[in-house]
C-alpha cells in the first residue's frame, strides 16, 4: 500500500494529514489498507485487512460456469480426450479475455469449439455484474473494517486508491462511490501502481536519500514497509507530475505512464503541458512509439468524474453561431487504443494557446482532456457506462469551453 501511494502521491500533489484508503484487488487476492500522510512519507494506520483467495482468477471461474451452465457442463467436461482438454483450456482464455473486454464494452461473445460442442455464448456487462456483486460486495466491506481498525470513519477517509488488474472492473467504482461515498481513483494501468511505487522508491535509495522509518500495524497481510522522504517535495503545479523530483545530480523521470499493451519499445517521456481548462486533466500524454501520435492514459475517479454530461454536452454541441470549429471525421477501437482523426476550421492549435478537449458523450468537457496536436490522435482510457460516442470541442486559451464549435462519433 506505500508503495500504491507513493505512485499516487507522484501524480497528485497530497497534502500532509491526508488519509487514503488502498483498495488493492488482483489477480488472486484482495488487499487493503489505510495511510496516512506524514511529513516524512507515509504511515499505515490500523489493521490492513484481506482476501487470501478472492481475486480476477475467481472472476474468469465464474465467467466459465456462466459458460457451462448455458452449454450444458456434461456436454463440455464429459470427453477427456487431449482435444477436448485443449479446447477447454483455449476456452478458459476466451472467458478471461471477454471478462476483460466487458471493462469497456457492453457485451462480448465467447465462443464454444471443442470436439463435442461448436457454439458462441453471448455475456453482456449486466449479466456479469450480477455474477459477482456478491464477492465484490466483500472486498467493499473488507476495506471498510480496514477504515475502522484505524479509529477512523468513512467520511475520514479523503480518496479510495484502486489498485490492481480487477479494479478495472466498472462495478468495483460504482459500488465503492456508493458504499463509501468517497471519490475513487484508479490509475489508467492499475496493475503497474506499485510496480512504479517501487520504482520510485528505488530511484530515493539509489539517489542517496535517506528513507525515513515508518511505523507499521502488525499484520500477517502487510509486512513492515519503509516509505521514503517526502514523494511530492519538490512536485510541480498540483494538475499535473511526472513523477517525484529527482536530486539535483539526478536526470529522469522515472514516473512516466507505463506502455499500454499495443506499444512494442517504452513510450517517450516527454510530458504534455497542464490542462489549463480541466479540472482533473490526464497525468500524461506521451508519443505512440513508432507512430507519432499521442497516447493519453485516462485514469478513474479523478480523470474521469461522470457528471451530468448528456444535457452539457447538448448545450456544447447545439450553441452554433462560433466561427471556430473542430469535427471528428472517424474514431475506431483497436486493441483497447482509440484513435481519432478531426479536423478544425477557424482556430490554429498550438501549445500554450488554443486546444481541443476530448471527453464521453455522458461527461462535462471540463472531465475530459485538451490537445494540442494534430490528427489523428491515439489514447487509452476507461469508457464510462453509458458512453457511446466520443466527442470534440474547441478549447480556447481563455480556459471557457467554445459552445457549439464541436461534435460526437460513435465508437
Amino acid at each position: 500500500p506505500v508503495a500504491a501511494a507513493l505512485h499516487y502521491a507522484s501524480q497528485e500533489r497530497i497534502e500532509t494529514g491526508t488519509a487514503i484508503a488502498v483498495y488493492d484487488f488482483g489477480g488472486g487476492t484482495f488487499d487493503a489498507a489505510v495511510l496516512r500522510k506524514a511529513a516524512d512519507g507515509f504511515e499505515i494506520l490500523g489493521q490492513p485487512e484481506g482476501i487470501e483467495r478472492l481475486g480476477g482468477i475467481d472472476f474468469d471461474e465464474a465467467v466459465f460456469a456462466h459458460v457451462a451452465e448455458t452449454i450444458g457442463r456434461a456436454v463440455l467436461e464429459g470427453d477427456a480426450s487431449p482435444a477436448a482438454r485443449s479446447a477447454l483450456m483455449r476456452l478458459r482464455d476466451e472467458c478471461r479475455e471477454a471478462k476483460e473486454s466487458l471493462s469497456s464494452d457492453t457485451e462480448a461473445t465467447i465462443p464454444v469449439m471443442t470436439p463435442a460442442v461448436q457454439s458462441e455464448v453471448r455475456l453482456t456487462r449486466g449479466e456479469f455484474e450480477e455474477i459477482v456483486r456478491p464477492r465484490v460486495r466483500e472486498t467493499a466491506a473488507a476495506l471498510e473494517r480496514s477504515v475502522r481498525s484505524a479509529g477512523l470513519s468513512l467520511e475520514d477517509i479523503d480518496r479510495v486508491l484502486l489498485v490492481g488488474g480487477s479494479s478495472r472492473i466498472p462495478l468495483v467504482g460504482q459500488l465503492l462511490r456508493e458504499m463509501t461515498g468517497r471519490p475513487i481513483s484508479r490509475d489508467s494501468h492499475p496493475k503497474h501502481t506499485i510496480a512504479l511505487g517501487a520504482a520510485l522508491f528505488a530511484l530515493e535509495v539509489a539517489s542517496g536519500r535517506q528513507p525515513a522509518n515508518v511505523v507499521l500495524a502488525s499484520s500477517p497481510v502487510t509486512p513492515n514497509v519503509v516509505a521514503p522522504a517526502s514523494a511530492e517535495a519538490s512536485a510541480p503545479e498540483p494538475v499535473l507530475s511526472a513523477g517525484t523530483s529527482a536530486p539535483a545530480t539526478q536526470t529522469p523521470e522515472p514516473a512516466s505512464p507505463a506502455p499500454s499493451p499495443t506499444a512494442s519499445v517504452p513510450p517517450s517521456p516527454t510530458m504534455a503541458k497542464p490542462v489549463a481548462i480541466a479540472p482533473n486533466p490526464p497525468k500524461s500524454v506521451t508519443a505512440e512509439p513508432g507512430r507519432g501520435i499521442p497516447r493519453w492514459a485516462w485514469g478513474a475517479g479523478g480523470l474521469l468524474v461522470v457528471l451530468a454530461g448528456v444535457a452539457l454536452g447538448a448545450v456544447l454541441l447545439g450553441g452554433g453561431g462560433a466561427k471556430a470549429e473542430a469535427r471528428i471525421t472517424d474514431a475506431k477501437l483497436t486493441n483497447d487504443v482509440y484513435t481519432v482523426w478531426f479536423e478544425t476550421d477557424g482556430v490554429t492549435i498550438e501549445d500554450g494557446g488554443d486546444g481541443l478537449v476530448f471527453f464521453w458523450d455522458n461527461e462535462s468537457p471540463e472531465s475530459g482532456a485538451t490537445w494540442w496536436g494534430g490528427s489523428p490522435v491515439s489514447f487509452t482510457f476507461e469508457r464510462p457506462l453509458g458512453a457511446t460516442k466520443i466527442c470534440i470541442a474547441i478549447a480556447p486559451e481563455t480556459g471557457q469551453i467554445e459552445e457549439g464549435s464541436g461534435n460526437c462519433w460513435k465508437v
